[in-house]
């Protein structure tokens, strides 16, 4: 790519602060699925009408159909990542890419959050996909702690707690005092996710005693904020920014009320541990991971989260403690630590199978 991930459009190229990650640290690659099913342009007119061609004969055969799967030979660690919405795919995909590279080391993990994949595997095709691709792999990556039991109850394969690579060099650039920061409440959430009008509720709370306070909303599509809007709330709707500019702006924000419950890897906490800004939530991993004391365990928390808020506002020893732990905490999961943590694990697998 010839530039670090954290430096790419996520728009157009790798998710700056997800699984992308990995291909920075590790100096690998990102490999679109599409790459796989032909190395050509997927722009171009040769690739489209090469493709509609292979859906018709999928459609006919049921078998997804790759061209370019011997491109999978060049690498001794693959990691696969699996969506709610694509796991008979990926199943048969693993099982393919282990005839092709029999000597990888192949690696799984979950992309989508842990609650829209527990939604999914009400139907059994999708929970039989899942295991079946798990199982296929020689490790299965889980990047929420609370999950382990929960996957290792079902799973053959080895299930590992591995938190989530970090680009922490870079960010943390941005971190800023308290001192430093804006009388800002920021609500997290968007339309996909439960619960966003908790952390309403909660940040009007917060507004009516401390009034010098500005409450703000990402302006996600279709997002309700009629919470904010009955209230009469002092409020303003900021626009979604890629990930290096919104670290400035999240850097400026006194707080953040995150009451999205659905076990998702929490890389909004990451960000917030990074530029020092207190994030009150409840189940995300890097929630639990870089902010336990200040999470709480259910929306039925709400007199809980306007209790912590009000003692980050008024307690500035508490805030400042918060801050550090959340970056010392995030700092053990830079690149280099994270390379070498990951190089041991590598080393007392293959050390076990011989």
């Amino acid at each position: 790519m010839g530039k670090p991930n954290y430096l790419c459009d996520p728009e157009t190229e790798i998710d700056s602060t997800s699984f992308g990650c990995w291909t920075s640290a590790l100096d690998g690659e990102h490999i679109p699925i599409n790459f796989l099913r032909r190395s050509k342009n997927p722009r171009s007119l040769t690739y489209k009408l090469g493709r509609k061609k292979d859906l018709i004969l999928e459609k006919i055969n049921g078998q997804p159909i790759y061209h370019n799967l011997s491109y999978l030979k060049k690498f001794n660690l693959i990691l696969f990542l699996i969506h709610s919405f694509s796991m008979p795919r990926m199943a048969d995909l693993v099982k393919r890419a282990k005839k092709i590279n029999p000597k990888a080391l192949i690696f799984g993990s979950i992309v989508s959050p842990l609650g829209l994949l527990r939604e999914t595997w009400k139907k059994e095709k999708e929970f039989r996909a899942f295991k079946k691709f798990a199982d296929s792999c020689d490790i299965f990556i889980n990047v929420n702690r609370a999950a382990q039991d929960y996957l290792e109850s079902f799973l053959h394969t080895q299930v590992l707690y591995f938190p989530q690579f970090y680009p922490f060099q870079y960010a943390r650039q941005f971190f800023k005092k308290r001192e430093e920061k804006e009388k800002v409440i920021l609500v997290a959430g968007e339309t996909e996710r439960i619960d966003n009008l908790a952390g309403q509720f909660s940040a009007v709370k917060i507004q009516k005693k401390h009034p010098e306070f500005l409450i703000q909303a990402v302006d996600y599509p279709n997002l309700n904020v009629a919470p904010l809007k009955i209230a009469k709330a002092r409020f303003e709707m900021i626009p979604f920014l890629k990930w290096r500019e919104n670290l400035k702006r999240l850097a400026n924000i006194f707080m953040v009320i995150n009451t999205d419950a659905i076990w998702t890897l929490g890389r909004l906490q990451s960000d917030c541990a990074a530029v020092g800004t207190p994030s009150i939530g409840i189940n995300s991993n890097n929630q639990l991971e870089f902010f336990p004391g200040i999470s709480v365990p259910d929306i039925s928390g709400a007199n809980q989260i306007f209790t912590l808020a009000e003692k980050l506002i008024s307690d500035e020893n508490f805030y400042c403690i918060t801050q550090q732990k959340a970056v010392a905490k995030l700092a053990e999961n830079d690149y280099e630590k994270s390379k070498e943590r990951l190089e041991e694990i590598i080393k007392n697998h293959l050390g076990s199978k011989k």
